[in-house]
């Protein structure tokens, strides 16, 4: 098929790019052969509505949507990725649906539009997950004006996390349209692994190409964390599927799973493995201790479990019944330090009594699925 041209757009530190195909046009995913699938991705799709309940298409009927999201896994076959997708959020919110209280019927939307938009929604509608890429269906994608509705578009941070798109409800039913569809979105998805456009016609990531295929050049590209244009969120994005929890599991010879406690020491074995103790033996978590009259507590962080996707989640209250996330409005916490090496939380002075936890969210997919 015939392709128009896409358009490159600047936003924060990092591009974006965005896709435009029309019904009129014939369609069909060609790619190459796939190879073994080592690696996926977690989508979230969000699905915008406005203030009148009027929402964004998004796959249209189960069948549809079964097929759409197939293609899309041809496609990222090819480099040893499957994408994985989470149910659908709905989202209320009239400036993400088409850009309210703006006009773009025939304007362009900014492209800033999309910055805002992934910036200013909370988890939900995002993931809490930072690994989680977060897929927007709106009615106006930023850097458009309003499609009719048989057509598809999207905009997306090119190795970054956050992408929109319109889905014109006429494609849903019609076959030609599934496979717009899903070659769109696997584009989008392409420019938040890191790629960016390409001149050959036959490529995914082909700005007026005629075909799907990705090349040996663009999985090293998906692949390496660089520490410039795919350092950002890329490759974090890609998650093995055999994760270093599982591996972790059969090194050390546990036997229950991510709840249970091995050795019975009242330590979950998924919070053994986040504190690299001993599963086998009787062990202890890094203790509160107290710094200028405050209880402060430090929990350092491991680089094999945030890869996996756990998140260190420390909540706080003033009785064993209520807890807030540390640092929220009336936690009577602050969070000192939250990176990549280590969450810090102190005890704010004030109340009679404080209680701190450790709160930690299993993945679905911890165990390698």
């Amino acid at each position: 098929m015939t392709r128009p041209l896409r358009h490159i757009k600047i936003a924060r530190l990092v591009a974006v790019c965005a896709a435009f195909f029309s019904a009129t046009l014939s369609a069909e995913v060609i790619v190459n052969a796939p190879q073994t699938i080592t690696h996926r991705v977690e989508v979230q799709p969000i699905r915008v509505r406005n203030s009148s309940g009027v929402m964004a298409t998004t796959f249209g009927t189960a069948t549809v949507e079964a097929y759409i999201k197939a293609q899309i896994n041809r496609v990222w076959a090819q480099v040893g990725v499957r994408i994985d997708w989470l149910p659908i959020v709905d989202y209320t919110n009239d400036f993400a649906y088409d850009g309210s209280p703006g006009n773009y019927t025939v304007n362009p939307r900014p492209s800033s539009h999309l910055d805002t938009i992934v910036d200013s929604a909370g988890a939900p509608p995002k993931s809490a997950n930072p690994k989680v890429l977060n897929l927007f269906f709106v009615e106006i994608v930023p850097a458009f004006d309003r499609l009719d509705d048989d057509s598809t578009n999207g905009l997306a941070f090119v190795d970054g996390n956050g992408v929109t798109m319109h889905v014109g409800a006429d494609l849903v039913t019609a076959t030609f349209g599934w496979d717009i569809i899903a070659s769109v979105i696997a584009h989008e998805i392409g420019h938040n692994l890191g790629l960016e456009h390409v001149s050959a016609t036959n490529n995914l990531m082909s700005s007026n190409g005629n075909e799907e295929r990705l090349t040996a050049a663009q999985k090293s590209i998906i692949f390496t964390n660089n520490a410039g244009i795919d350092g950002i969120d890329g490759y974090d994005l890609l998650r093995p599927l055999a994760t270093n929890y599982s591996q972790w599991v059969a090194a050390n010879g546990v036997t229950q799973g991510p709840e249970g406690d091995d050795d019975r020491d009242g330590i979950e074995n998924v919070i053994e493995f986040m504190f690299n103790l001993n599963p086998k033996a009787s062990s202890t978590l890094p203790q509160p201790a107290l710094s200028a009259g405050r209880l402060v507590w430090t929990l350092p962080k491991r680089q094999p479990a945030l890869d996996d996707g756990l998140v260190y989640q420390v909540q706080s209250g003033t009785n064993l019944l209520s807890w807030l996330a540390a640092g929220a409005s009336g936690s009577g916490s602050t969070v000192l330090q939250n990176d990549a090496t280590a969450l810090v939380v102190r005890l704010d002075s004030g109340a009679t009594r404080r209680f701190m936890r450790l709160n930690i969210a299993i993945p679905p997919d911890l165990t390698g699925g």
